[in-house]
């Protein structure tokens, strides 16, 4: 999975495989399902700031986030997700709300900050059925 976008902005990506697994993102950059490569502090340009899952997950599963790190853009940053998944690449846009960036903070007052990558919805698949226990 990854995003790459136009403005000279940080934007970073998070994706964790399944509850309760580690999260990857720039400063967790290897797990034992794979691995973030190159956090781009600015426009990456062709260039995509990825994550890259590599044993076997169930994409059902899959929990992605943007978060707009640093810098400033009015009307919010915007860009575009990229997804490689069963031998087909899948695209979609994304976009925030926030015209600059928290520094990676989360928690209810940093929502305009964040987006989710709706997974699931990019790859059309349907969400996990819940698991009792």
């Amino acid at each position: 999975m990854a995003i790459r976008w136009k403005h000279n902005i940080d934007l970073d990506l998070y994706a964790t495989p399944r509850h309760g697994a580690e999260t990857l993102y720039f400063e967790h950059v290897r797990s034992p399902e794979g691995y973030y490569y190159k956090d781009h502090r600015s426009s990456p340009g062709r260039e995509y700031e990825f994550i890259e899952f590599e044993s076997p997950v169930d994409a059902r599963e899959v929990e992605a986030f943007i978060n707009f790190f640093k810098g400033r853009c009015p009307g919010g940053p915007h860009g575009e997700v990229r997804i490689e998944f069963d031998g087909r690449i899948y695209g979609a846009p994304f976009a925030i709300s926030a015209e600059e960036g928290n520094l990676g903070r989360s928690g209810q007052s940093q929502q305009e900050f964040w987006t989710r990558i709706p997974v699931q919805e990019i790859l059309k698949l349907s969400q996990p059925t819940a698991r009792g226990g």
